[in-house]
Order: structure tokens, then sequence, then C-alpha cells
């Protein structure tokens, strides 16, 4: 079989591709088994904090060239932003545990690529800590990063300092969240979603939107990031495809950074949730 070279939703695609993947289902997986499966990988010898490193990268990499392909295009929401500053912008949101840490390990590889780069410090990880986010932390502190204490910020010093920010990343809440965010950390989101709805820019969110629930796709009183961009990590999650998560991922990019098949734990294959069947691919005979 050979896929058709015109294009398709106004995306080319590869010729040569095996038919029968043009409708195979895609496996989803609740937070547990995300869990259960970055701990299989842990457990045949390899490094936590270097597959935190690995994400981030990949997030990384996948901004810059995005950003590289909206200013080639001029199609932005953030078109006269691009063309007046020499120097591409990311704010970083960072949290706690490990989203956060891959938040200041971004921040870290943008800053080495030339970029402007602010982190607005959500969840004061605790630089004393062991822990991978700690060290993410200390690492990206190195660089001439500007760190901002979101607990010091008012309406009007957030939009100053965000006010050439291209790109809002959002790494407050990863997978673990079940329950509604409070006191600063439920400011945070609005405050994030406010800024890029009145500066136009483009939110990203780190594997999954902050206040959508991994497992269930749950948002409580509809606080929770709306993402244009939701860069999801070592395996689709069943929350950004039913309930409210739909609504709140925007474009949904797979980065997948370890195999999945198969990947077993106590001599257990960790089956999916559910099966996402997506359309078929039109094909010529």
């Amino acid at each position: 079989m050979r896929l058709k070279t015109a294009p398709y939703n106004n995306k080319p695609f590869a010729l040569d591709y095996p038919s029968w993947l043009a409708t195979q289902p895609e496996p989803l997986y609740s937070s547990e088994q995300v869990y259960q499966i970055e701990k299989a990988w842990f457990n045949q010898g390899y490094d936590s904090f270097a597959l935190m490193q690995q994400a981030a990268w990949q997030i990384s990499q996948y901004i810059i060239k995005h950003a590289q392909s909206a200013r080639a295009s001029n199609q932005t929401p953030f078109e006269v932003a691009f063309r007046q500053s020499s120097t591409l912008s990311a704010t970083i949101w960072a949290g706690l545990g490990n989203n956060g840490g891959d938040g200041w390990l971004i921040a870290y590889y943008l800053s080495q690529f030339g970029w402007h780069v602010k982190v607005i410090d959500v969840g004061h990880i605790d630089v004393t800590d062991s822990s991978d986010a700690a060290r993410a932390r200390a690492l990206a502190t190195q660089q001439d990063i500007k760190v901002i204490d979101f607990d010091t910020l008012t309406e009007d010093s957030l939009a100053l300092y965000c006010s050439w920010t291209h790109y809002h990343i959002d790494a407050l809440f990863g997978i673990g969240l079940d329950r509604p965010p409070k006191d600063t950390f439920a400011t945070a989101i609005k405050a994030f979603n406010q800024i890029v709805k009145q500066t136009g820019a483009l939110a990203v969110s780190v594997d999954i939107p902050s206040g959508v629930v991994a497992s269930t796709g749950q948002v409580f009183d509809s606080c929770a990031i709306q993402a244009d961009i939701t860069l999801c990590l070592v395996a689709a999650k069943l929350g950004l495809v039913i309930k409210d998560g739909v609504n709140y991922c925007g474009q949904v990019v797979h980065l997948p950074l370890i195999p999945l098949i198969p990947v077993i734990d106590s001599q257990q294959v960790i089956n999916p949730s559910a099966w996402q069947v997506s359309q078929p691919l039109p094909m010529l005979p």
C-alpha cells in the first residue's frame, strides 16, 4: 500500500507506510499505569533523572522548532511580537514534583539556545532535597534565568514581566493530580490563562494541562490550564480524550520517550485502560 501524496486535513504525510498502521487504535493509559510503565523502565536500570532530562530536552526541541516554523510562515497568534523581537522568549510556570522539575530543565535548555527565559516559581521546590526536581532546579538556576516568586506578583507586575513572552509553559501539575487545585496553585492557573488571553501568547502544557485529571479527564470548578498544545510524555493519557480534558488540551503531541511494547513489570504486561480509534488515512489500492 502507498499513502496518497495529496495533503490530508491540510497536512502532508509520508509514502510507503504500512497500510495496517493507518487504522491501528492508540492505547490510552491511566496515571497509575503510566507510573507502572516508568517503574518498569527504572527497574531495568535506567535513571529517573535521565528520563526527566530527556523529557525536557524533547519538549525544548519541539518548542524551538515550532517557533521557527511559526516565524517562517507568519501563521501565529503573536506575529507582531515575533517580528519585533529578535530573541524568542518563554515563561515557565514551575510547580512541585517531576512536572515542576521538567519545567526547570526546559528553562535550562531553552536558555542554552539563546532564548530569553523566565521562571515563575509557584511550587518553591526545596533545593536541599535530593529529589530529581530539586536537581533540576539547581541546574537551571546556574544559568542566567530570571526567577520570579509567584507569591510576590501583582496583576500589573505579571503583565509587565510577561508582555513580550512568546510561549507560556505550564509545568505546574503532572498526572498525579486527583483533586481541585487550591490556594496558590488555583490562583496561578487563573493568572496563567488570563495573561495568555491578554497577550496572545501560546500556552504549552507539559504532559497534561494542569488541573485536568489524567485518568478521568475531569476538571474541578473550571480550574485548569487552557492549553494550545499539550506535549504528552511517555504514554497517551486517557484524560486527554474524554470528558473535560478534550476542551483543555488543545493540540496533543505525543513524545513517547521510552518503549511501551512490551513493557513488563513483575512478568505482567501493562495493558491500556482503553483504546482510541483514529480516522483511517485515505489510501491508494
